[in-house]
């Protein structure tokens, strides 16, 4: 039973440190790719211009995973197609199985 807990840990430990990283990583890629965008888009444009330009791009790209965050939480499990009429058909079946159940085992005892 630990060792299966200590797997999972182990496991989702992983997940996290190799996120972190790529995240790490991730965000220095798009520092180096903002300077060097800079660089290029000022050679032929205004500097205003430029960071219009960046910083619209960024806001695009935060807007779209915002929207696909937005969309996964969104789901939600389906609700139980079983009525409540159903659940309680079953109670009063079981209850009566419980009866049949203890009348023949007072039959037994009394034979």
């Amino acid at each position: 039973m630990f060792q299966s807990a200590k797997q999972t840990a182990r496991r989702t430990a992983r997940a996290v440190v190799l996120s972190t990283g790529a995240l790490v990583c991730l965000t220095v890629g798009a520092a180096f790719l903002t300077v060097a965008a800079w660089f290029g888009l000022s050679a032929v444009l205004l500097v205003y211009q430029v960071a219009l330009i960046i910083a619209a791009a960024y806001l695009g790209l935060g807007l779209v995973l915002l929207g696909c965050a937005s969309l996964q939480t969104k789901s939600k499990p389906e609700p139980s197609s079983t009525s409540q009429s159903e659940i309680q058909g079953a109670i009063a079946q079981s209850f009566l199985v419980g009866l049949d159940a203890g009348r023949a085992a007072r039959t037994r005892q009394e034979s």
